[in-house]
């Protein structure tokens, strides 16, 4: 069974990742924005072809969306999140992002 209270959420979270309202979103889904505050918030169930759509814009995979107990998605989960971090900086913060991880990274395999 889908938990489209947790659906509503990560369409939330990624929505305001990228910086969009919910006008922009359900204007290029094509629902009007009552309907997508509505999934937003578990007040409506959305159909397949709107989670899929959904998905399109905000870059995300429908597995993400939908599922989230599903180990091989938190991957894909953090995967995703990085690209959208990333496409967001500039070549400047994405080298320093990268120069911050790999030092983090050296710093938890010495102190496991």
């Amino acid at each position: 069974m889908l938990d489209y209270s947790s659906i509503g959420k990560r369409i939330k979270r990624l929505r305001l990742q990228k910086h969009m309202t919910q006008e922009a979103l359900s204007e290029k889904i094509d629902i009007s924005a009552k309907h997508l505050s509505n999934i937003e918030n578990n007040n409506a169930h959305p159909s397949i072809e709107t989670l899929v759509d959904i998905a399109n814009i905000l870059e995300c995979s429908l597995d993400y969306l939908v599922l989230e107990n599903i180990v091989e998605t938190q991957e894909t989960n953090y995967n995703q999140e990085f690209i959208n971090i990333m496409k967001s900086c500039t070549t400047h913060e994405k080298r320093i992002l990268i120069e911050i991880l790999y030092a983090v990274r050296k710093i938890l395999k010495e102190n496991p």
